[in-house]
């Protein structure tokens, strides 16, 4: 059955934001000045420096998850949840903003895609272990071509290590690509909304299908003005 919904979303990927930058200041200046904003209660101050560094492609994971604090001390659930959710893209294994994240999710009980069961065991393993795999993958690669060389009476050995270290270089490689595909999905979107109804058709008199509570993913197969034809957590056209 095909369904429909009226709602307002935002895009998990950051597309034209246009806010105000900061004049004469670094980046990292300007995130702890919007962190300071954040203390004072000054929140859309913050949000203004916070969302310049967005405007200006500087796309951290602390950022967003600032730019998730001072939303939610707004009551802003929606853009708190969005914010978080756009940290983790960025760093799975940032531990506050997942806390945080799974907290809105008890009080908001929004639904999200099921993770594939390697993009759950990626998310676990920092990015940092991923490139000193890669290091030491080399490292053997490197070792094993120089053993070869100056020892030339015992090539099977310098080949076993050669052989041992590109296999090593693959596999890093190979899960370094897969755990970047796994963040690659552009039509995910997030319910920021507190009053999104799926509905039958694209009609406001047609009947609902269900609510989707704020922070809720969605896929947008295509859209057509006010209204998006999509697939929901529950497999729901």
């Amino acid at each position: 059955m095909k369904s429909y919904i009226f709602i307002f979303y935002f895009s998990l990927f950051v597309t034209g934001i246009q806010l105000i930058s900061a004049d004469d200041l670094t980046p990292e200046e300007v995130f702890t000045q919007a962190s300071k904003e954040i203390d004072k209660n000054n929140y859309d101050k913050a949000l203004s420096l916070l969302n310049s560094l967005i405007t200006e492609k500087h796309f951290a994971p602390e950022v967003f998850f600032q730019i998730g604090n001072a939303n939610y001390r707004k009551n802003n659930i929606g853009e708190s949840i969005l914010a978080y959710k756009r940290a983790l893209l960025l760093n799975s294994s940032l531990k506050e903003a997942s806390q945080n994240l799974s907290i809105l999710k008890q009080s908001n009980e929004f639904v999200d895609f099921k993770e594939p069961p390697l993009q759950i065991l990626f998310g676990k393993i920092p990015s940092s272990y991923f490139s000193i795999f890669l290091s030491l993958s080399m490292w053997v690669t490197g070792i094993g071509i120089l053993y070869g060389i100056f020892n030339k009476n015992r090539k099977r050995l310098s080949v076993f290590i050669t052989s041992l270290g590109l296999l090593l270089l693959i596999i890093s490689l190979l899960t370094s690509i897969q755990r970047s595909g796994f963040k690659a999905v552009h039509n995910i979107h997030v319910i920021i909304s507190t009053n999104s109804t799926v509905k039958s058709s694209p009609t406001d008199t047609s009947s609902n299908v269900i609510k989707l509570n704020v922070g809720s993913n969605i896929k947008v197969i295509s859209d057509r003005t006010n209204w998006a034809y999509i697939e929901t957590p529950s497999d729901l056209r």
